[in-house]
């Protein structure tokens, strides 16, 4: 986390983007002010649930919302398996053209060994 604060302190490219994504968050903070960067806010995360993928590391995935581009954030699903983690969320910007209401990210993990046949 200190070295995500001291990106969003002294690079510009890094303090200017508006949505950042991170897979393999491993849960490790109980609290999401504990994984705060200024400038992004909490972030939006799911953690790998132990009582359903029988794992007690690895895994999670979360979003950071740039607080300069976005402040409506909606969660819209949240899977979790014993092979994936799925998070999607839709944003609503300050500045979007009439065309597109709002936009939709979806994040995934696979677990390396996730049964895909």
């Amino acid at each position: 986390m200190d070295e995500l604060q001291a990106y969003a302190r002294c690079k510009r490219d890094f303090r200017e983007t508006c949505l950042l994504a991170f897979t393999e968050t491993f849960g490790e903070a109980d609290r999401d002010e504990e994984l705060y960067i200024s400038g992004f806010g909490l972030p939006v995360r799911m953690d790998r649930s132990p009582h359903i993928t029988n794992k007690t590391t690895g895994g999670g995935v979360c979003f950071y919302i740039n607080e300069r581009y976005c402040n409506t954030v909606v969660v819209r699903e949240k899977i979790c398996t014993p092979d994936l983690e799925l998070l999607s969320i839709s944003l609503h910007p300050f500045y979007l053209p009439r065309e597109f209401p709002q936009l939709s990210f979806t994040l995934v993990y696979i677990h390396l060994r996730a049964n895909v046949m």
